[in-house]
């Protein structure tokens, strides 16, 4: 929060180690509840990629 506050853009990842990776959905609940939480102070760019291992979310300030 004090970082979109600042007028900052903040970078979200999840990472799966191991056996994780064949609960990606639960990562994807994860980073949903987040967004949600986050939705006042700034938006999604881009949406939310999955890059190997990671799943990536950018929020910039409103």
């Amino acid at each position: 929060k004090e970082f979109l506050e600042d007028r900052d853009k903040v970078q979200i990842s999840v990472i799966f180690r191991g056996r994780e990776l064949a609960h990606i959905d639960e990562g994807e609940k994860v980073l949903n509840y987040i967004v949600e939480r986050l939705a006042e102070l700034g938006k999604v760019e881009g949406g939310i990629s999955r890059q190997s291992r990671r799943l990536i979310c950018t929020f910039v300030p409103k």
